[in-house]
C-alpha cells in the first residue's frame, strides 16, 4: 500500500496527514496558520510541517500541498492568495523541495480538494461537476471529462470571485488595501468573516437597509447581539432551531445557490459537490439546492445534483496526497 504526505494550507489552519492510496486517512494533524506574521513565516510554517510528516512516516512516496490561491501551471509560482497579507508570488515546490529528496507537487487548494473527491469520494464515477469549498474563503474546481481544468494561468474555477452584489460599495479597507475587486463577491459574503460579519451584527429598526442584513422581528435580543466565534458555532446554533442562526444559514444558502446558478450556467457541469466545514449543515445544503431550483433555467434546474463531500473538511487534506500519489506513478 503506497501512502503520500498531504498538507491543506488555509487561513486558520495547516492540515496535514498521511493518506493510502485508496483513500484512507491513516493520520492526521494540525497547526495553526501565522497568517498575520507574513509570507516568509507561512512558508516556514509549511516546510516545518512537511519535516516533521516525513520524520514521523518515512515510507510516504511524495508529498501534496494544497494552497487557497492561484498557483501557475506554467511558472510555478504560487501568486495571489487573497487571505494573506502581504503575499508575494513564491516558488514553493523549488523552496520546499530543498528540504526532502521526496518529489513535492503544489497546487490549488480547490484543484487538490477536487481531485481527493473525484479518485475516491463523492465525485468517484463523475466525468465532470464544480467543486466548492466553504472556509476562510470561498474556493473553486471545475472537473471535465475526468480531470481538473485550470485554465491557463491557474485562475479558472474561482467561484468565490464571482460578484453576487453588482450595487456594493468597496469598504475603506478594500480602497486602502488594493481590494476593491473583492467587492460584492461571494467570497466576501460568504467566506468565513462574511458570515460571521453578519451573524454578529445587531438587529436594530431604523438602521439603513444595506446595513441590516436581516430583520427577523421573533429573534431574541441575546441571539441577535450574540458573538459567535466560529461559523460551527451558527451550524449548531441553527441545528437547536435558533430562528437567528437559521436566517444566516439561509441567507448564505441563497447567496451560494445563485453565485453557484450563474457557475454551472457557463460550465454545462450538472454535479456540484460541496466541502468544507459549513457544508456539514443539511439545511444550507436545501437552501442551495431549492435557490437553483428557483434561479437557474429549467433544462439545468431539472438536471443538477448538490452533493456534500465525502472528505468534508479533510477533502484538501486527501486530495492533496492524491495529487502526489498520481503524479509520483506518472
Amino acid at each position: 500500500m503506497s501512502t503520500s504526505l498531504g498538507i491543506d494550507v488555509g487561513g486558520t489552519s495547516i492540515k496535514w496527514g498521511v493518506v493510502s492510496s485508496e483513500g484512507e486517512i491513516l493520520h492526521k494533524s494540525s497547526v495553526a496558520t501565522a497568517i498575520n506574521a507574513g509570507p516568509d513565516v507561512v512558508v516556514r510554517q509549511i516546510a516545518d510541517v512537511m519535516r516533521e510528516g516525513i520524520a514521523q512516516f518515512p515510507d510516504v512516496c511524495g508529498v501534496g500541498v494544497g494552497m487557497p490561491g492561484v498557483v501557475n501551471p506554467v511558472t510555478g509560482l504560487v501568486e495571489g492568495l487573497p487571505n494573506f497579507p502581504g503575499w508575494t508570488p513564491q516558488p514553493l515546490s523549488k523552496i520546499l523541495s530543498a528540504h526532502t529528496t521526496l518529489k513535492v507537487v503544489v497546487e490549488n487548494d480547490a484543484n487538490v480538494a477536487a481531485i481527493g473527491e473525484l479518485v475516491c469520494g463523492a465525485g468517484k464515477g463523475l466525468s465532470g461537476f464544480l467543486y466548492v469549498t466553504l472556509g476562510t474563503g470561498v474556493g473553486g474546481a471545475v472537473v471535465i471529462d475526468g480531470k481538473v481544468y485550470s485554465g491557463t494561468h491557474g485562475n479558472a474555477g474561482e467561484i468565490g470571485h464571482i460578484i453576487v452584489d453588482a450595487f456594493a460599495q468597496p469598504t475603506v479597507e478594500q480602497i486602502h488595501d488594493g481590494k476593491i475587486y473583492r467587492t460584492g463577491s461571494l467570497e466576501e459574503l460568504v467566506g468565513r468573516a462574511g458570515i460571521l460579519r453578519r451573524a454578529n451584527r445587531k438587529n436594530e429598526k431604523g438602521k439603513d437597509a444595506n446595513e441590516v442584513i436581516f430583520n427577523n422581528e421573533n429573534a431574541s435580543e441575546e441571539t441577535t447581539t450574540g458573538r459567535f466565534a466560529d461559523v460551527v458555532d451558527i451550524v449548531t446554533a441553527a441545528e437547536k432551531n435558533d430562528e437567528f442562526a437559521r436566517e444566516v444559514i439561509h441567507e448564505t444558502g441563497r447567496l451560494l445557490g445563485i453565485g453557484i446558478c450563474s457557475a454551472i450556467t457557463v460550465l454545462g457541469v450538472e454535479a456540484v459537490i460541496i466541502g468544507g466545514g459549513i457544508s456539514q449543515s443539511d439545511e444550507l445544503l436545501d437552501v442551495i439546492r431549492q435557490t437553483i431550483q428557483e434561479r437557474a433555467i429549467s433544462t439545468i434546474a431539472s438536471r443538477a445534483k448538490i452533493i456534500r463531500a465525502k472528505y468534508g473538511a479533510n477533502a484538501g487534506l486527501v486530495g492533496a496526497a492524491m495529487l502526489s500519489l498520481q503524479d509520483s506513478f506518472n
